[in-house]
């Protein structure tokens, strides 16, 4: 897709474990990665949602469907997981007295009904979806909740030079604990809409322009000063060989945002003594392409420089390289392996009214043993570094660092054609500056998939 290529963003990541990425392919289709097993905590599958966000915990790659039958454009999803998590509220070793009571594990069942349309017509690509989630939490219930995610993306074409794309979908979920300062429920929608326009010179080069808008709503009181608003509006010259994997963008980029609500609390829970705007805008210029090295890898990606200017507090402007690659190689029908590494002013899931720069590598390998049976293993690192946050920028406290690793195994077995059966491990471990931040927790998930297409 023109438009975007690939952009730092969220998904729906709920729970501790719950994290979400996927690439979108420039015009004819997405690659899409699912987090392991197959389900994102939330119970929902914001499939078609054009980011890209912390690639280490997610579970088959793409292609990587144990089902051989190639699915049909409408398509019904029934998935039943039950998952327990030791650490659910992410809290430290030494627990703050005002926390005793959150301390533990949990165990929750995660029901969803996705229903999904994908299908080529002519030369239009046209994705829907809708799911919907209910979370059951056997001791927090008060956490019991919907989720869903709903929308759909229009990839078009009119004659043999005008093409583009249309795109808009809404999530409501349960914010990650880890990602907040305070442990109490905070409910995200998250609302995305875009749409882009290219114009074809000849068989090869074209020019596009784009345009996208978020918003990001919380309702917990204290954290709707991470309530934002961004625009994007970019221009592009774009290298497309017909025939060809190759796709290569030039893009200009820039981006609008702002907080409705200032912020009042800086990123460690301290309120702070006077409130604080953070509207900024970013000017970037990046380098988008998804290549094919060789016939058994893919490399997709972006890469460029961005400029974060602040409306207040000027020093913590930020000039410097970001972007995020995917590297997929399968040098054997049976063996697959992909490789992530993303910098980003980001991400939108860390809850944050100000930037984090944010630093991620991962890896992903996946064995198909038989042609029933899909073993897989991940490991990632994370650095997180809270080098927007105010009272960091004037010197009141020192900036917030946060270090994570995290590993993970799953085993998938197809026991029907439409039914699945899986069983994930997810290991995390982060450390902080500030103690309060620290933590470790174990999640393992049993899931039962039904699809009908």
């Amino acid at each position: 897709m023109p438009g975007k290529g690939v952009v730092p963003g969220i998904l729906c990541r709920i729970g501790i474990a719950g994290t979400l990425a996927a690439v979108a392919a420039p015009v004819s289709g997405q690659l899409l990665y699912q987090e392991g097993p197959a389900l994102p905590a939330a119970g929902i599958d914001p499939s078609n949602t054009e980011t890209v966000g912390p690639f280490y915990r997610i579970g088959p790659a793409p292609g990587a469907s144990l089902s051989p039958v190639e699915p049909r454009p409408l398509s019904l999803t029934v998935r039943q997981a039950f998952e327990y998590q030791s650490n659910l509220f992410a809290l430290p070793d030494e627990v703050p007295p005002a926390s005793s009571n959150l301390e533990g594990g949990d165990l929750i069942s995660r029901t969803s009904l996705r229903v999904g349309y994908d299908n080529l017509i002519g030369a239009q690509d046209v994705s829907l979806w809708a799911e919907l989630g209910h979370n059951d939490y056997r001791d927090f219930d008060r956490l019991d909740h919907f989720a869903w995610s709903l929308g759909g993306r229009w990839g078009w074409q009119v004659g043999r030079q005008w093409y583009g794309t249309l795109r808009a979908g809404t999530q409501r979920f349960l914010n990650a604990f880890e990602n907040q300062a305070v442990p109490l429920p905070n409910f995200v929608r998250l609302n995305t809409v875009g749409a882009s326009a290219g114009y074809r010179f000849d068989t090869r080069w074209s020019g596009y322009l784009g345009v996208d808008h978020l918003s990001r709503d919380n309702s917990e009181q204290v954290l709707e000063q991470n309530d934002l608003r961004e625009s994007g509006y970019e221009l592009g010259l774009r290298f497309q060989p017909p025939e060809s994997a190759t796709d290569i963008s030039l893009v200009a980029r820039y981006v609008d945002g702002d907080f409705p609500n200032r912020q009042r609390f800086d990123s460690v829970g301290e309120a702070l003594p006077a409130p604080v705007d953070n509207a900024y805008s970013d000017r970037e210029l990046l380098l988008r392409a998804a290549l094919a090295p060789s016939a058994a890898s893919r490399l997709i990606g972006e890469v460029g420089w961005t400029r974060r200017a602040f409306d207040s507090l000027d020093q913590r402007d930020f000039s410097g390289i970001t972007g995020g690659v995917v590297w997929q190689w399968q040098p054997l029908d049976a063996l697959g392996a992909e490789f992530f590494l993303r910098r980003s002013l980001g991400p939108y899931d860390l809850a944050s009214s100000n930037f984090v720069d944010a630093l991620q590598a991962g890896v992903l390998v996946n064995w198909r043993p038989t042609g029933k049976l899909l073993l897989s293993a991940r490991a990632g690192w994370e650095d997180n570094d809270y080098a927007g946050d105010p009272a960091a920028a004037v010197g009141a406290q020192p900036e917030r660092e946060d270090r994570q690793n995290s590993y993970g195994v799953s085993i998938a077995w197809q026991l029907l054609r439409s039914v699945s059966l899986s069983l994930d491990y997810s290991r995390l471990d982060r450390r902080s500056n500030q103690r309060a931040f620290s933590y470790d927790a174990d999640i393992v998930m049993l899931m039962l998939t039904f699809r009908i297409d």
